[in-house]
């Protein structure tokens, strides 16, 4: 009757965990595998732990070089440059003055590198780019394939902005892909000195007068 009344009890009631072969449930073994994964990770997790850590190394930051100061003025010149032949030439330089206070101009990365100079002392660099010279990000069109390709035979104009008061003395244009520079002829913007004057046209007295008495 026993055996009868158990086996009503587990017909009617939860079905019970299929075992393994030795008889330990399958929840057992499942829960015993996941504590040996927990178990292995931590210990991995330590190993790593003991071991000094390694500073991460800094990325390299635009501008990759020290450069000066940037040069705050009210003053201004507009470069119409072109670049032709794989040479940069400057078609028209303007000047003018912000309507404001003096102001720092926007400043760009680029290829191309606007230097100024107060005889031999480098004041302020403004970089650009022209159109199809400039790589993906900070990465020079030189070091991308198809940049490159691009860059070699293109034919592209655009307008820099670069500061500037009376103090510069020179400025020129630096392609750091292919090394070559271009110089800006500062004599349009500069006032020229008046030339001296000439002697009224006559015959020149020169001698000492005496006082009349």
């Amino acid at each position: 009757m026993k055996t009868i009344a158990n086996e009503r009890v587990m017909r009617c009631g939860r079905k019970r965990t299929p075992a393994f072969s030795n008889g330990a449930p399958r929840t057992t073994a499942w829960l015993g595998g996941r504590m040996l994964l927990v178990l292995l990770s931590l210990t991995l997790a330590g190993a790593a732990g003991s071991q000094p850590r390694r500073a991460p190394t800094p990325l390299p930051r635009w501008p990759r070089r020290a450069d000066p100061a940037p040069m705050v003025t009210r003053g201004y010149l507009d470069l119409g440059v072109v670049l032709e032949d794989g040479k940069v030439k400057v078609r028209s330089v303007s000047k003018g003055q912000l309507r404001e206070a003096k102001a720092l101009l926007p400043r760009f990365a680029g290829r191309f590198e606007v230097k100024l100079y107060v005889h031999s002392l480098l004041r302020d660099v403004v970089r650009f780019n022209f159109p199809l010279t400039g790589g993906m990000g900070e990465r020079p069109s030189t070091q991308d394939p198809l940049g490159r390709g691009l860059s070699l035979g293109v034919t592209a104009r655009t307008t820099v902005r670069i500061p500037f008061d009376d103090s510069i003395t020179a400025v020129v244009i630096d392609d750091t892909a292919t090394k070559k520079r271009s110089t800006v002829d500062l004599s349009r913007v500069r006032p020229q000195p008046r030339p001296p004057a000439l002697p009224l046209p006559g015959p020149t007295r020169t001698g000492t007068f005496k006082k009349k008495s």
